[in-house]
């Protein structure tokens, strides 16, 4: 794979360097030569002149050092002996594939594209370390590191291509047509690996788009089917409206219980030892992950980070129908740490009027909890109790939040969201590295400040499951 990958990294690495005219992508027309066994398929825009990458220029552009990227770029280029308008421009069609015939090992992979110039590809193959062999095939040039890999190619094509193939057309049809990138990966793909026990009996077929668009990022990905207990139904969040404004990073969620299910039972299939392990805790201590701990998951939970000295308050928020039980389950997990570390002391404490429990781990750490209001509260900050119970400010109403998900037009209800304002978070990552001792180089940070924020939800539509974002750059 690595041999067959120079194309592909010249057009990656032309990103911020090529003009910019007009145009539009012209999709993934590769999918009718691919074969319809293709594992992984891999579309790329490389007519240079499109839309999409006048966009990518125009975001490059926002970034302090975005021509000298351009300058780095050029300069790699030139130092592989290849000229951007001399070599790339011509060797390269409208559109570059890359089908992935066979994913174990070393891989089998077939690059696919329609050259302006024929011989300037060529000349381009040969600038590998391993020149590669190419033949044309229903009026595209493929090229790979074997002459045996063209001849499986052409013989799995007997047999369909990919754009027929159902699996195909029903994830890839979910995501956006005229991103710059696209991604499939067919379920056999996945089936042939560990991660199948996570997917139950049919493992899902997956598509990926990438769109750079004047206000950012946009990503789509889709997934079917989504049959198994991973995936998710939706729900309308409500603890947006009950948690305090001002977090920086919020991952909202329902019913974990199911999910959390599903990958005990693949920690169980793939590293019986470490599951023997957790089974042994799990008696000593007098708690079932799969009876005690899932079950305070199965509604609606929030983990945020909120801004805090001298490290972000981190809490965590679910949903749960029996406040007392839920505590004599954090009861027991928080002794056996107390009994576990010798400095650790475990008390009752009143935050505001709110009846919680502090577990000091030492001197500078404590986790603080509580159950109030049909919620279970877990924080490293007597405020993040505090704040949850008084009047003011909610994260629905805090205008980066509600900003950002206006803008990657987040709806109502999702099978899951996470929200990052990165115009807070990256300064207060600086400042936790400042604290440890390490220094932040000027040239990173100026060139992360553009980042404003970054969301992701996902849907549900029967057996198809999506993943939306927007990563902003301002």
């Amino acid at each position: 794979m690595n041999k067959v990958a120079l194309v592909l990294v010249v057009a990656a690495l032309s990103l911020p360097a090529v003009g910019c005219g007009e145009g539009s992508s012209p999709g993934a027309a590769g999918a009718s030569v691919a074969p319809a066994a293709t594992q992984v398929f891999v579309s790329v825009d490389t007519s240079f002149d499109s839309s999409e990458w006048e966009a990518s220029r125009s975001l490059l552009g926002k970034f302090p050092d975005g021509d000298r990227a351009v300058d780095w770029v050029l300069g790699e280029l030139g130092g592989k002996g290849v000229d951007f308008e001399e070599d790339v421009k011509p060797a390269l069609g409208p559109e570059t594939d890359f089908v992935a015939l066979d994913v174990a090992g070393d891989g089998k992979v077939v690059g696919l594209t329609q050259p302006e110039d024929t011989a300037k590809l060529e000349a381009l193959l040969g600038k590998s370390d391993e020149p590669l062999v190419s033949r044309e095939i229903d009026g595209w040039v493929a090229f790979s590191d074997t002459e045996a890999n063209l001849d499986e190619f052409e013989r799995l094509r007997a047999d369909g291509t990919l754009e027929d193939d159902g699996e195909y057309q029903k994830v890839s049809g979910e995501v956006a047509d005229d991103g710059i990138a696209h991604v499939f990966v067919a379920g056999s793909a996945l089936g042939s690996t560990p991660l199948a026990g996570l997917f139950g009996a049919d493992a899902p077929s997956l598509a990926l788009s990438l769109d750079p668009q004047e206000d950012g990022i946009h990503i789509e990905g889709a997934a079917s089917p989504a049959s198994g207990d991973l995936f998710a139904d939706e729900f309308s969040a409500e603890l947006p409206d009950q948690v305090p404004a001002g977090a920086f990073l919020y991952a909202g969620a329902s019913d974990l219980e199911r999910q959390l299910g599903t990958l005990r039972d693949f920690l169980a299939e793939v590293a019986p030892g470490i599951e023997r392990d957790i089974g042994r805790a799990e008696s000593q201590i007098g708690v079932s992950l799969d009876e005690d701990v899932f079950p305070l998951f199965s509604a609606e939970s929030a983990l945020y980070l909120r801004p805090g000295f001298p490290i972000p308050e981190a809490t965590i928020v679910t949903q749960v129908d029996d406040e007392q039980g839920a505590l004599a389950v954090i009861d027991k997990l928080a002794n056996e740490v107390s009994e576990y570390y010798g400095t650790a002391e475990l008390h009752s404490v009143d935050i505001e009027g709110v009846q919680a429990k502090e577990l000091a781990v030492n001197q500078f750490f404590s986790v603080y909890y509580a159950a109030f209001d049909g919620k279970l509260v877990i924080t490293t900050s007597r405020q993040g109790i505090a704040d949850l119970q008084a009047e003011g400010d909610r994260l629905a109403d805090d205008e980066a939040f509600k900003d950002a998900t206006e803008a990657a037009g987040m709806p109502s209800e999702t099978t899951g969201f996470l929200f990052a304002d990165l115009d807070q978070a990256l300064p207060t990552v600086f400042g936790l590295m400042g604290f440890s001792g390490q220094s932040t180089p000027d040239w990173l940070e100026r060139n992360l400040e553009p980042l404003q924020s970054l969301v992701l939800y996902g849907e549900r539509d029967g057996d198809v499951a999506k993943l939306v974002g927007l990563l902003s750059i301002q």
